[in-house]
């Protein structure tokens, strides 16, 4: 069932809700919270909790293909969704408004879906007050190209990586340019990824086995052809060895694997009610997950909990840093660092600022793959 509203504040357990986003009207998502906490993803000590107190479920974002089929990948993640306490989290592309959301819209004149996707986090968070800072990310077919190409710009936000059949890969090599390969475009002067930390991202690539066809929906370029692969079975076991080698670290297992379901073609439905493939992504996103924060430790004025001294403290060390970096990176935005926070600043609007600050290079203050800033005082010097 799928209930259509407009300001979405209410958390109706198990059913779907198709909202609207205040700030862009003429987009819509869809979200689904899970009918009963679940254990395995969330491991919490149900003595401390008080009830009626629910637990802060992880976010599954879904992210559909070019048949626009959301409610498709709600569905099929439901009652993996209910048994893992996950809110599921769906954004809609339209055709209209992002054509080529699958490359990110980096063109010109081109609306940004990276960019609708981090705004609709941001408020998601503030509207039910759930931590968005990193989400397991999931995405079907040409949502799954928006999800690698997405995940190399924001590595710091994505917790674990499903990709499922992609039709092609940004292959990860910066001699060959966007969306080819991950080097400069000239058309595309806004890609500027982030290869190292996108490494360390827990991967799985899941795939029919026989996703053979090289049907009308599938890129048949020549050269994605000569690179990457004829059909999407190849160009998924091409990427991944790709991926695995730059990776790996002797003495370690690699942190992306691929998992094929025997006789199925390119079919999100047949794909994803595969029951061995369903267990195969409850037992990775169970693997790559922290215990979440509850309602109590988010606090009860702030969805985020720092303090007024710290924020204080970040914002002072960021603007020196920025300063500093000046002279070397011409294109850094100093504008929301030009004057001291007023008392009544807006930390949902400035914190994510100062959390992608801090994980660029140079300086690297807090580790890469922490997943828990702002909730751990970071060390400044």
């Amino acid at each position: 069932m799928t209930t259509f509203i407009d300001t979405p504040a209410a958390q109706p357990e198990g059913q779907t809700q198709s909202c609207r986003s205040p700030a862009e009207p003429d987009t819509r998502y869809l979200l689904r919270w899970p009918c009963q906490p679940g254990t395995a993803l969330n491991p919490v000590n149900e003595a401390a909790a008080s009830p009626p107190e629910r637990r802060n479920p992880q976010i599954l974002v879904l992210v559909h293909g070019i048949s626009r089929q959301a409610q498709l990948l709600i569905d099929s993640f439901s009652a993996m969704a209910d048994q893992h306490n996950l809110l599921l989290l769906a954004p809609v592309f339209d055709r209209e408004n992002y054509p080529h959301y699958q490359q990110l819209g980096l063109r010109a004149g081109e609306r940004r879906a990276d960019l609708r996707l981090l705004r609709l986090l941001k408020e998601v968070g503030r509207i039910h007050r759930v931590d968005t800072d990193s989400v397991h990310l999931f995405g079907y077919s040409g949502g799954a190209q928006f999800c690698q190409r997405f995940a190399l710009l924001n590595p710091h936000r994505i917790r674990s990586l499903i990709l499922g059949a992609p039709g092609w890969y940004s292959l990860p090599d910066e001699q060959l340019s966007y969306p080819y390969g991950i080097g400069p475009s000239a058309s595309r002067p806004a890609w500027r990824p982030k290869l190292q930390p996108f490494l360390k991202i827990p991967g799985l690539v899941v795939i029919g086995g026989a996703d053979t066809r090289r049907n009308r929906s599938l890129n048949r370029h020549r050269k994605i052809d000569r690179l990457q692969g004829k059909n999407r079975l190849q160009r998924a076991k091409n990427w991944l060895q790709q991926v695995e080698a730059l990776q790996h670290t002797p003495g370690e297992p690699p942190t992306s694997s691929l998992m094929v379901a025997p006789n199925i073609g390119h079919s999100a439905a047949n794909l994803l009610t595969d029951a061995a493939l369903q267990r195969c992504m409850a037992d990775f996103l169970c693997q790559h997950a922290e215990p979440a924060k509850t309602a109590r430790s988010l606090g009860k004025k702030d969805a985020l909990t720092v303090t007024d001294q710290q924020l204080q403290r970040l914002h002072s060390t960021m603007r020196a840093l920025l300063r500093y970096q000046h002279d070397d990176n011409e294109e850094d935005d100093l504008s929301a660092f030009d004057c001291a926070p007023p008392s009544d600043w807006n930390r949902q609007d400035i914190l994510p600022t100062l959390k992608e600050r801090l994980y660029d290079d140079p300086p690297l203050l807090i580790p890469r793959n922490s997943g828990r800033w702002p909730y751990e005082q970071p060390t400044i010097t």
